[in-house]
């Protein structure tokens, strides 16, 4: 019974920060945001500031054109409390990658430089298809787009195997 009651609990969290259904491109954005969140605290935690710089520097058109995405995404759905609701949800990411660097299989740091490694020689398509990784799709708390309709099929049948 306690056990139920703890899953519930830790549970409850992503049930209550879930967002309205995003197109793919809005889902894109957000997930560029949950890629960025990751970065940020790798490169502070990491020692990773200039890993960070680069990847800010070299897809700065990019990122903001993935901004003023998630700008319109939120407009569109929570109208004059968009930038509040922006805000919490940039903060969420944060703090959601913040915590899940505290463990984990692969050591986070590790991890990150192989992220830094691989996104700072990608292009935007390349970026395109990385961000739809199933990873960035869970961490934002949006589904409905295609994009997570395919990557939750293809997680399902990846555990079959």
């Amino acid at each position: 019974m306690r056990t139920a009651i703890l899953c519930i609990f830790l549970l409850l969290p992503a049930f209550a920060h879930a967002l309205p259904c995003a197109n793919d491109e809005e889902q894109r954005a957000l997930n560029v945001r949950a890629l960025m969140s990751e970065l940020m605290i790798a490169g502070l935690s990491c020692d990773e500031r200039d890993n960070y710089s680069r990847f800010v520097s070299q897809h700065k058109s990019y990122l903001g054109e993935q901004a003023r995405v998630m700008r319109a995404y939120f407009a569109r759905h929570y109208k004059r409390g968009s930038e509040s609701q922006m805000n919490r949800f940039v903060t969420r990411i944060a703090n959601t990658t913040s915590r899940d660097s505290w463990g984990g299989d692969m050591p986070f740091c590790e991890h990150a430089r192989q992220v830094f490694s691989d996104v700072n020689s990608m292009s935007e398509e390349e970026m395109d298809r990385f961000v739809a990784n199933a990873r960035y799709t869970t961490k934002t708390g949006v589904s409905c787009g295609k994009m997570q309709t395919a990557k939750a099929k293809e997680q399902k049948f990846a555990k079959k195997d």
